[in-house]
């Protein structure tokens, strides 16, 4: 599957508030999160919020570290 997200980075995409529920960046993330300085964090936001709006993919983990699933049809619906 490839995804091309539409959009922009928005002022929010920026905010301190996601960073308990962020994982990363990794080790191989570094040197680009060093390249774009203090924009990393709204590319990131950005990049992860517009796959889900624009193509239904979530990307996005549990309490326990795993990778968020819906497994049931009503709750998929919802998001």
């Amino acid at each position: 599957m490839y995804v091309f997200p539409g959009g922009r980075v928005d002022g929010d995409d920026h905010l301190h508030a996601y960073d308990p529920w962020r994982v990363g960046p990794s080790e191989a993330q570094r040197p680009q999160q060093r390249a774009l300085g203090d924009e990393w964090r709204g590319y990131w936001i950005a990049g992860i919020r517009e796959s889900f709006e624009e193509a239904g993919l979530l990307l996005a983990y549990d309490g326990q570290g795993n990778i968020l699933a819906y497994p049931d049809a009503d709750t998929r619906a919802r998001f």
